[in-house]
C-alpha cells in the first residue's frame, strides 16, 4: 500500500511539475482544432428512411405474396448494392442535373491547380462519359447506404453544402430507386408475357394439328366405321358434314373474292360475286355516269363527278352490307361445322368399334383436349400478366422523406474540440513523461531519484551570485540561510550513508574520500564542494579539499585564496622536490586546507591524476585529516574523473536543476559506476532549483533562516 501511494504521489507531482507543458499542448491543440473547424465549410447530411419488404408484392393475389426463395437479410443485402448501383445514382443524376452542378459537376482539381501554378500542365475540365464518370464518382463519395440494426429500414444518406440540397438529392434518390423497382417488375413481367405468348402460338399451332388429325382420321375412316358398327345416323353425319364442306367451300371462295373487290374497290368483281341486284343496279347506274362524264364538257363534268362519287359511297355502303352478311353466314356455317364434327365425334366413339381403331381415336382425342387445355392456361396466364404489367407497386416504400437538417455533420464543433481536447490532453501527459523522463532537465528530489535510480541527498536553492566572493562564502557570513542548511543536509546523509556502508565505522582511522563530480561543466559541483568542506570544517573535522579539476580551476579563485600552480608541479615531476605539506593553503573557516591547482595546466591532465604523485598526495591526505573532498571535472568532456572515482569513498553527483540534460546524466553515472572499485554509495545533489527556497519556507517556517537567504 505505501508503495502504490509513493508512485501516485510520484505520478502526481510529475503533472504538477510538468503541468506548464501539458497546458501550453492542451491550449495549442484546441486552438488549432478551433482554427481548422471554424474555417471549414459545413457539411450537412439529409437521410430518406426506406423500408425494403422481404417479399414481393401483388395487387391481384394481395395474400398470395410469395417468396423469392432467399432469406430476408439477403432480400435485404441484395436492394442495399440496387440502391448504391451505378444505374441507380446515374438515374439520380440525370434527375437532378448534377453534371451542371456546381458541387457535383467536374471540376478542377488540387493537383490540377498546382500543375497550373507552375506552368506545367493546363487544366482542362473532362467532357462526355469522362464527365458523366467524375460527377458519378462525386456523388458516389457524397452519399451513403446503411440498414438500421437488423432491421428492414435502409437509411439513405446524401452529404452537401447546402442544406435543402442534400435533402432534395436524398428524397431524389429514395424515389428515383423506388420507380426503378416497380419499371423492373414491369420489365419482367413483360418479358414473361412476352415468352407465354411466342408459346401461345405454338400451342395454338398443336391444338388446331391434333383436332385435325382427329377430323381426318373419322373422314378417311367414316365407311370402314359404318360398315364395322352398321350405325345408319353415322352415315347421315358424314354426308352432312360432306354436304356442309363443300357449302363451306363456296362461301369462302366467295368471301376472299367479295373482300378482295371491297379493298380494290372493283364493283364489277363484287357484283359478279355477291350476286346482288342493289349492286348490279348501282354498278349500271355508275358505268352510265362514268360514259357521260367522258363526254361531258368542263361545267357540266362537275356535278358528274359529285354524282359518280355518291354512286360509288352507296356502292361501297352496300357492298360493305353485303360482305357483312356472306362473314356471318361463313361463320354460320363454321359454327354448324364444328357441332357437326363433335356430334360425329360422339357417336363415333359411343360405337363398338374396333380394339384399334378406338385406341387411335382416344389417342388423338386425349391429344386433342391436351392441346385444347394447354392453350387455354397460357392463354389466362398471358391475360393475368397483361393486368399484372399494369397493377405493379414497389416493394419498398419511403417512410420518412429527408429533411433539411438544421446542424452540419461534418464538422461537429463540440465533439471536435471535446476530442481534441482529450488527444491533446494524452498528447500533453505524454510529452510531460518523455520529457520527465528523457529529454528534459532533472527538476524536483523525486524525478531525480526516478531517473537516476541513486538517493538525492538535498536539494540546493537557486540563488544569485554576491557582488564580491562566491555562495560558498554563505557558509561563513549567514551559516543559518538555505544553502548552508542543504549543505549541512549533505554532509548529514554522506555520513549516514558511509556509516551503513561500514565506510566510516566506529574507532576507524584515516580520511573518508568524497568525490564531488557532474556530468557537464557550470553545474555549481566547485561550490557544494567549497561549501561542504567548510561545513565539516564548521562540525570540528578536519578537512582537505582538492582541486583536481586541472584543467579549469576554481577552487582559489573561490574560496579567496592566491594562486598556485605547486600542484601541477608537484604531479608533472618525477621526484617531487617540495612536500606534500608545502601544498596545503588554510582557508578562512577553521580547520579546512585547500590544495589548489593554480592556472589552467597547458598539457594533458589525465597522466598527472592517474599518475603515482597524485596517489602519493592523497594516502598522505589520509593519513592527516578527517575528510578529504576531491572537486574532480565534469565525467562527460573529460576522463579524469574516472581516474579518481578508485579512490573514492562516496561519489557527490551534482545536477542543475531544469539544464542538466537527462541522457548526460544518465551516461555519465554509468560511467561513474563503471569506474568504481567496488560498491562505494553515490548520491545525488539537485542544485540550483527554483522551488527549494519556497519549500524550505513552506515546511519549516521563515524565521529558521536568515535574511541572507
Amino acid at each position: 500500500m505505501e508503495e502504490t501511494d509513493f508512485e501516485l504521489r510520484r505520478v502526481v507531482g510529475l503533472l504538477q511539475r510538468q503541468l506548464r507543458l501539458i497546458l501550453i499542448t492542451l491550449v495549442v491543440g484546441l486552438g488549432g482544432t478551433a482554427l481548422v473547424v471554424f474555417s471549414l465549410t459545413p457539411i450537412y447530411q439529409a437521410s430518406a428512411l426506406v423500408e425494403v419488404q422481404p417479399r414481393d408484392r401483388n395487387l391481384l393475389d394481395p395474400s398470395g405474396d410469395f417468396d423469392t426463395g432467399a432469406s430476408d437479410m439477403t432480400r435485404i443485402a441484395s436492394e442495399l448494392e440496387i440502391m448504391r448501383s451505378d444505374a441507380t445514382m446515374l438515374g439520380v443524376i440525370k434527375k437532378e442535373a448534377l453534371v451542371s452542378d456546381a458541387e457535383f459537376g467536374p471540376r478542377i482539381g488540387l493537383l490540377d491547380r498546382v500543375l497550373a501554378f507552375l506552368q506545367i500542365r493546363q487544366p482542362t475540365l473532362p467532357d462526355g462519359d469522362a464527365a458523366l464518370r467524375r460527377v458519378l464518382q462525386n456523388f458516389e463519395r457524397a452519399s451513403a447506404v446503411s440498414q438500421i440494426g437488423l432491421s428492414s429500414i435502409i437509411s439513405m444518406s446524401v452529404r452537401s453544402t447546402d442544406r435543402n440540397r442534400a435533402a432534395q438529392i436524398a428524397n431524389s434518390w429514395a424515389q428515383t430507386y423506388i420507380d426503378a423497382q416497380v419499371s423492373a417488375k414491369i420489365d419482367s413481367t413483360l418479358n414473361a408475357r412476352n415468352i407465354l405468348q411466342a408459346r401461345l402460338g405454338q400451342a395454338r399451332a398443336a391444338m388446331v394439328a391434333a383436332e385435325q388429325s382427329l377430323d381426318t382420321y373419322i373422314d378417311s375412316n367414316l365407311a370402314r366405321i359404318v360398315g364395322e358398327t352398321g350405325r345408319a345416323d353415322v352415315a347421315d353425319l358424314g354426308g352432312n358434314l360432306h354436304d356442309l364442306l363443300a357449302e363451306k367451300n363456296v362461301l369462302s371462295g366467295r368471301f376472299s373474292q367479295a373482300e378482295l373487290g371491297l379493298r380494290q374497290k372493283n364493283w364489277e368483281l363484287l357484283t359478279n360475286t355477291l350476286q346482288s341486284d342493289a349492286l348490279r343496279e348501282l354498278e349500271r347506274q355508275r358505268e352510265q355516269v362514268a360514259a357521260t362524264l367522258e363526254k361531258a364538257a368542263e361545267g357540266p363534268a362537275v356535278n358528274l363527278r359529285a354524282e359518280l362519287a355518291g354512286i360509288e359511297e352507296r356502292l361501297g355502303r352496300v357492298a360493305d352490307e353485303a360482305v357483312a352478311d356472306l362473314r356471318r353466314a361463313v361463320s354460320d356455317n363454321q359454327s354448324r361445322e364444328t357441332d357437326l364434327r363433335q356430334r360425329l365425334r360422339t357417336a363415333v366413339l359411343s360405337s363398338s368399334l374396333p380394339a384399334d381403331m378406338l385406341g387411335e381415336i382416344f389417342e388423338m382425342q386425349q391429344g386433342a383436349e391436351l392441346g385444347r387445355q394447354q392453350y387455354q392456361t397460357l392463354m389466362s396466364r398471358t391475360q393475368d400478366l397483361d393486368a399484372q404489367a399494369t397493377l405493379q407497386i414497389a416493394d419498398s416504400r419511403i417512410i420518412s422523406p429527408a429533411l433539411a437538417p438544421e446542424q452540419p455533420a461534418f464538422p461537429n464543433t463540440l465533439l471536435s474540440l471535446a476530442g481534441a481536447g482529450i488527444i491533446s490532453l494524452a498528447l500533453g501527459i505524454g510529452l510531460a513523461f518523455l520529457r520527465e523522463n528523457l529529454v528534459g532537465g532533472l527538476l524536483t528530489e523525486d524525478q531525480t531519484e526516478a531517473v537516476l535510480k541513486i538517493p538525492v541527498a538535498a536539494a540546493a536553492p537557486r540563488l544569485r551570485s554576491p557582488a564580491q566572493g562566491s555562495l560558498a562564502d554563505l557558509i561563513l557570513t549567514s551559516p543559518l540561510s538555505q544553502l548552508p542548511e542543504a549543505i549541512r543536509r549533505i554532509r548529514v546523509t554522506i555520513d549516514q550513508r558511509l556509516r551503513r556502508f561500514g565506510v566510516q565505522a566506529e574507532g576507524q582511522t584515516g580520511a573518508i574520500v568524497v568525490m564531488v563530480t557532474s556530468s557537464t561543466a557550470s553545474e555549481g559541483k566547485s561550490t557544494v564542494a567549497l561549501s561542504l568542506a567548510r561545513a565539516y570544517g564548521a562540525s570540528h573535522k578536519n578537512v582537505c579539499l582538492i582541486d583536481c579539476d586541472l584543467r579549469r580551476p576554481s577552487i582559489e579563485a573561490m574560496a579567496g585564496l592566491p594562486s598556485s600552480d605547486r600542484l601541477v608541479t608537484y604531479l608533472s615531476e618525477e621526484q617531487p622536490v617540495i612536500g606534500t605539506a608545502e601544498l596545503v593553503v588554510r582557508d578562512k573557516q577553521p580547520g579546512v586546507y585547500i590544495i589548489g591547482a593554480g592556472e589552467r595546466a597547458d598539457v594533458p591532465t589525465d597522466h598527472l591524476i592517474g599518475g603515482p604523485n597524485f596517489a602519493r598526495l592523497l594516502t598522505q591526505a589520509r593519513a592527516r585529516f578527517d575528510v578529504v573532498i576531491l572537486d574532480t571535472p565534469p565525467v562527460g568532456p573529460v576522463a579524469d574523473g574516472l581516474y579518481l572515482v578508485g579512490y573514492a569513498d562516496l561519489i557527490l553527483f551534482v545536477v542543475m536543476s531544469g539544464r542538466t540534460s537527462q541522457t548526460e546524466a544518465r551516461l555519465a553515472l554509468a560511467h561513474l559506476r563503471a569506474a568504481r572499485r567496488g560498491d562505494e554509495p553515490v548520491l545525488a545533489v539537485l542544485n540550483g532549483q527554483e522551488r527549494a527556497s519556497a519549500r524550505y519556507k513552506s515546511s519549516y517556517g521563515y524565521s529558521y533562516y536568515s535574511d541572507a537567504s
